[in-house]
């Protein structure tokens, strides 16, 4: 009995430390002893399972002992130590692995703040000394402090072509460009594939110039020129001192399908052009190539006049202009007539040229105005303040002069205040030279006539000459001012011009249309093949002045007589009036007529829709003018009766004209001679 109580708490101890499994509980109780005798050494019952394995457990013995008969039966209770399994609870000791907890000093990882050691980097600073091109060739940034590594930088990108991305030439300080051993005119050049990123040390603006010593003869120096390369500039001043470069100091050429990209910090300044000088002050871009300008600014350069080359700030040949940012102000061009008309001279010239060398595929030039700032240049004796464009020859490209957004202020020429467009009339062409306006504004420039021997066509803001087409869908025209003609447009030789949207207001015009004037060719008779045409689709044409400065007396019978607050037609013109358009509190002041709209003879003026309403004239038609047949100062046009007539023509199919004012006759509607006016339909008409 001992034995097996003894066994039992062995078996606990066992079970208690873990040191068994709990498949011992699927154990079978152990066999009962047969025996009837005791068994002992010597004499073992062999048909005892028990005492044939070990006799001193013969129950028989343990009765002969004393003991009483085995309670084996209950043995069964061990299942309870079962609780054994609390023994899990062991696993706490693994309280000790919250020593894991130690875990906790990966805060040591801290230190990884030595990574701001990277600044090392700044070690570049290393060429400071060595002049080595090899030693900046194996670096992704050139840090330079002098000329020679300027150059050293530029040898190492033209002889490494390709490249995926652009290498950063960081100045470390102002630089002086001399003429040392220079005898081309691209000072530094950027080969076919090349790509650089010109700028400062983070947080500086330092100057690349042309040294006061600086001279190179007839030749003039570019800064930088582009063949088939990419450049971005940022956060530097590029000075071309014209002041000592002579005839030409160019910042700019592109070719071949280059890449100037101009971004904020950027000041290009001193450039010029002058006579012998073939080239454009700031940036001449040909060869299908790309400006992206999207800050920075371009001020304080000069074009000078030229008559046998070009004479502009920017010019685009067969090239783009895209306009994101920045400023372009304060820069003169002494270009005359015929360089802004042929898209050689002005602040921004775009044309095409085509020709097998130059232009084979035909490819169109272009501007585009996203955002920034054209603002207070001038162009005295030429046209477009801002930008002129022209299809050149034979009209075998397309111009495209885009205005989505951004202001165009402060500009004066002699014509076209802002923007001039010269097409081709000399032969039919499918490719125009247009001017699409769908946002932005175009305030307060300036077309006036700088001497007596100056003859200009107006246009405060725009001039569309020479078959050029327009369209305005929306945006601000306002504030410009005309000396002559079109306070706000002028339409000149067979230009067209379509308005869909947006406000034309409060511009003035010395004498004929405050807003727009449309007429043929300036101080000749009659010419309907030279006719220009205005589409009213929409917009608004409001609160425009023409001034009618004129001696009313000596010319009370020229046909070119001054008016027309709002619109000013003069022979064989057209002007189509259809969906809601407002013509609307314009004024002929002086001696004007046509408050709202002035046709001179011949000229067509067909409504079908639209309003003309609260205008005011000085003289007669605060509505509309229409003038008659007659003689004026040799100008002849008379009735013809297989014609409409000689004098204006005037068709109304549908619209509005009311609450007008004259001061003599035709509150609504003036009509003189044998001028022809038709009502087609029933429309609401107030006169």
């Amino acid at each position: 009995m001992k034995r097996l109580v003894s066994s039992i708490m062995a078996f606990v101890m066992m079970v208690s430390l873990g040191m068994t499994s709990f498949s011992v509980y699927a154990q079978e109780t152990p066999a009962p002893c047969i025996c009837t005798e005791a068994c002992e050494e010597g004499k073992v019952n062999l048909e005892c399972p028990v005492c044939l394995e070990d006799f001193s457990q013969c129950a028989k013995k343990e009765i002969q002992d004393g003991g009483g008969e085995p309670e084996a039966p209950k043995t069964p209770e061990a299942p309870e130590t079962p609780e054994a399994p609390k023994t899990p609870e062991a696993p706490e000791t693994p309280e000790a692995s919250e020593t894991p907890e130690v875990p906790k000093t990966p805060e040591a990882p801290e230190t990884p703040e030595a990574p701001e050691t990277p600044e090392v980097p700044e070690t570049p600073e290393a060429p400071e000394g060595p002049q080595d091109p090899s030693i900046l060739s194996n670096q992704i940034s050139m840090y330079v402090s002098t000329e020679e590594q300027l150059k050293a930088a530029f040898e190492q990108v033209n002889a490494q072509v390709p490249q995926e991305k652009p290498v950063k030439i960081v100045l470390e300080n102002d630089i002086e460009l001399s003429n040392a051993g220079f005898v081309r005119p691209f000072y530094f050049e950027l080969v076919s594939g090349a790509k650089v990123e010109l700028t400062s040390t983070e947080g500086n603006s330092f100057t690349l110039k042309f040294s006061d010593s600086f001279f190179n003869g007839a030749n003039g120096a570019v800064m930088f020129h582009l063949n088939g390369s990419s450049m971005t500039v940022s956060n530097i001043v590029l000075d071309c001192n014209s002041v000592a470069v002579r005839r030409m100091s160019t910042a700019f050429t592109l070719g071949n399908r280059a890449t100037l990209t101009i971004n904020n910090g950027t000041k290009i300044t001193g450039s010029s052009t002058s006579v012998d000088a073939n080239n454009a002050g700031v940036i001449k871009a040909d060869g299908n190539s790309l400006v992206v300008m999207n800050g920075g600014e371009i001020s304080g350069n000069n074009a000078q006049y030229n008559t046998n080359a070009n004479s502009g700030i920017v010019l685009l040949y067969n090239a783009s202009f895209e306009m994101n940012g920045g400023e372009i102000k304060e820069n003169l061009s002494s270009a005359d007539y015929f360089l802004t008309t042929s898209g050689y001279g002005g602040i921004i010239g775009v044309a095409t040229i085509v020709t097998a060398a130059m232009n084979p595929e035909r490819e169109g030039a272009s501007f585009t105005m996203n955002g920034g700032l054209i603002a207070d240049n001038r162009v005295p004796a030429g046209y477009g303040g801002a930008i002129s464009a022209c299809t050149i020859g034979r009209g075998l490209a397309p111009v495209d002069i885009i205005i989505n957004d951004g202001t165009i202020e402060g500009n004066q020429a002699l014509g076209g205040g802002a923007i001039c467009l010269t097409g081709v009339t000399a032969v039919p062409t499918e490719h125009k030279c247009t001017l699409t306006i769908n946002g932005g504004k175009i305030r307060n420039n300036r077309a006036e006539i700088a001497g007596d021997d100056d003859t200009g066509e107006g246009g405060g803001a725009i001039v569309l000459r020479n078959d050029a087409r327009g369209v305005m869908t929306d945006g601000m025209i306002q504030g410009n001012y005309s000396d002559l003609s079109g306070g706000a447009i002028q339409l000149f030789n067979k230009a067209v011009m379509e308005i869909r949207g947006g406000t034309i207001s409060q511009n003035t015009a010395d004498a004929h249309g405050g807003a727009i004037c449309v007429s043929g060719l300036f101080g000749q008779k009659s010419n309907e093949d030279a006719g220009s045409t205005l589409y009213l689709y929409g917009g608004k044409i409001e609160n425009n002045v023409s001034n009618s400065v004129w001696d009313g007396e000596a010319h009370s019978d020229d046909p070119f007589a001054p008016g027309g607050g709002g619109i000013y037609l003069h022979a064989d013109n057209r002007l189509y009036l259809s969906g809601d358009v407002e013509i609307t509190g314009n004024r002929a002041e002086g001696y004007g007529s046509g408050g709202g709209v002035f046709g001179t003879f011949g000229a067509i003026i067909s409504m079908e829709k639209g309003y003309i309403q609260d205008n005011y004239a000085a003289n007669h038609g605060g509505g509309i003018y229409l003038d008659g047949t007659g003689t004026y100062e040799g100008y002849s046009h008379t009735y013809e009766e297989d014609s409409d007539g000689a004098g204006a023509f005037l068709r109304l199919k549908d619209g509005r004209i009311s609450g007008n004012t004259a001061e003599k006759n035709g509150g609504g509607l003036y009509i003189g001679g044998e001028t022809i006016a038709k009502e087609n339909g029933k429309p609401d008409l107030l006169f």
